[in-house]
């Protein structure tokens, strides 16, 4: 009776073992709504506008940024992560300017878009 119950207990286990969850059926469904628009992305990190941030005296150069879009489509981050820009009174003002970049709606989780700026 004892190996009836084992038998019974490890055929339980393994099918629960091998039994789907309903996460991973909710994750493997296609997603619903459109899809991130890469081309609406870079155009708006494109039309950014650094001019007002340029200050006398402060950093020249190249610098780059990464940009995570909610799906809601507005800026959720923005990190300027490489440039003498990094850690400089110069680094809000990007900051600013790149949050108000937007891209239509998508379904998902966030995005992240990494963009090269210069300021000279």
């Amino acid at each position: 009776m004892h190996n009836a119950v084992r038998l019974a207990l490890a055929v339980g286990l393994v099918g629960l073992a091998f039994a789907p969850h309903a996460d991973a059926k909710e994750k493997a469904k296609a997603p619903e709504g459109p899809t991130f628009d890469k081309s609406a992305a870079s155009a708006s990190l494109a039309s950014v506008d650094l001019v007002r941030c340029k200050v006398s005296g402060g950093p020249r150069g190249e610098g780059h940024v990464q940009v995570t879009f909610a799906p809601q489509g507005a800026v959720a981050k923005v990190l300027v992560d490489k440039g003498p820009y990094v850690r400089s009174p110069v680094e809000r003002c990007i900051v600013a300017a790149y949050q108000k970049a937007h891209v239509p709606a998508f379904s998902g989780e966030a995005v992240t878009v990494g963009k090269a700026f210069r300021i000279d």
